[in-house]
């Protein structure tokens, strides 16, 4: 049986399961409904896949290079609700309970850490899934890495499963080439500005066309007459080629790896059924029956 590695994004989904579910807490007051969605999606993916290692990735609350590149990265983003905030140590310590690997590292953020480990455990020979609700993984997408995006349409949640020919097909371009549509397009949410005038579909558009930021300048360049969007393009083209390295994923990061620690062979112990107790998150409390 082949090796296989789950890659969850771990403040993507956690964010998702908090607004996704009322507030909860346990009877000490800590709050843990976010902890108990987050539980809930994740083992729903571990159910189906059966993998043999598993690993969480978190942001850290301190500035990354993208920060240092340009200081008004993610400005514009809300101040996280005071609901929110302990329930990522209170999901670190379950995780440790659980013996589930997480990573933060130090300038970097969590999609940094995930597509460094996804090409890692690619080139060991596993099968990768990358678990997250931020479409910007769609440039980790490959033969052998599978992007799984979770996605509620008339409050009916399903995953939606992307490899490089999905991204393909349902998108336009490549897994490569959506990392220069994103620069183009730019992203509100980070706010990375990208090239005025150029949204999504003309991102796109242009893309499919000339592969990318850098060879359509050079085309370009040579061009008589241009589109709006071409001249938008070559108007803002150091932008837009600055915007390219603050959305595209650093994939090397200095990582180190012991497969045996991503194993989940020993997730639903004693001490993990413990801290889910003391939580009083008690649906998952079948899956301990075999404790001795």
């Amino acid at each position: 049986m082949q090796n296989k590695i789950i890659l969850v994004d771990g403040n993507s989904i956690i964010n998702r399961a908090f607004y996704g579910i009322p507030i909860l807490s346990n009877k000490n007051g800590e709050y843990t409904n976010a902890v108990y969605g987050f539980l809930n999606m994740v083992l729903k993916i571990y159910d189906e896949q059966q993998p043999s290692h598993m690993a969480v990735a978190f942001d850290m609350p301190i500035p990354t290079f993208r920060h240092k590149l340009f200081p008004d990265y993610k400005a514009n983003r809300r101040k996280m609700p005071i609901e929110l905030r302990p329930q990522f140590s209170t999901l670190r310590i379950l995780l440790d309970k659980m013996n589930i690997k997480y990573l933060e590292k130090e300038g970097y953020e969590a999609d940094d850490i995930l597509g460094t480990l996804a090409k890692k455990f690619e080139n060991y020979g596993f099968e990768v899934i990358i678990f997250s609700g931020d479409k910007d993984l769609l440039q980790m997408a490959s033969d052998n890495i599978k992007v799984f995006i979770p996605k509620t349409q008339k409050k009916h949640t399903y995953i939606e499963k992307f490899d490089s020919n999905e991204v393909l097909n349902q998108i336009g371009v490549t897994p490569k080439e959506f990392i220069d549509v994103k620069a183009i397009m730019g992203d509100k949410s980070d706010n990375i500005s990208g090239v005025p005038g150029i949204g999504e579909k003309n991102a796109i558009k242009l893309i499919s066309e000339y592969k990318s930021i850098e060879n359509a300048l050079e085309i370009l360049d040579g061009k008589k007459k241009l589109t709006r969007f071409e001249q938008n393009l070559c108007d803002y083209s150091k932008q837009a080629l600055f915007c390219k390295r603050l959305v595209a994923i650093n994939t090397n990061i200095n990582i180190k790896i012991n497969q045996d620690e991503f194993k989940t062979d020993n997730i639903f112990n004693n001490e993990s059924f413990c801290e889910l107790e003391r939580l009083q998150i008690k649906s998952f409390a079948s899956r301990f029956n075999n404790i001795s």
